[in-house]
C-alpha cells in the first residue's frame, strides 16, 4: 500500500520527469500464501523429517485452486524499485 501511495505521489507531482537519474518501475507481485492456523493444515503438506509445514506445497495446492483448510492466498501487491542511473 505505501509502494502505491509513493508511486501515486511521485506520478502526481511529476517528480520522475524531472530528475532524468531516476527511473522507477511499478510491477505486480504474485500472491502470498497465508496460513491462518498451522494446526488445520492436512499432514500431506508437512515436511516428514521436522514437523515443519512444506509452504511452498500449501501454495501449489492453492494456486492449483485446492481448498487447503487454514491456508489462503492473499491477494498479491505491486512492488515498486526505484533506482539512480
Amino acid at each position: 500500500m505505501l509502494n502505491r501511495l509513493f508511486a501515486a505521489c511521485l506520478a502526481a507531482t511529476a517528480l520522475l520527469a524531472s530528475v532524468p537519474a531516476i527511473a522507477q518501475d511499478a510491477k505486480p507481485t504474485p500472491p502470498k500464501t497465508i496460513i491462518a492456523d498451522e494446526a488445520l493444515i492436512p499432514a500431506r503438506f508437512w515436511k516428514p523429517s521436522d514437523p515443519k509445514l512444506d509452504r511452498a506445497a500449501v501454495s501449489a495446492a492453492l494456486k492449483a485452486g485446492e481448498i487447503v483448510p487454514g491456508a489462503t492466498l492473499g491477494n498479491g501487491g505491486f512492488t515498486l524499485s526505484v533506482r539512480v542511473k
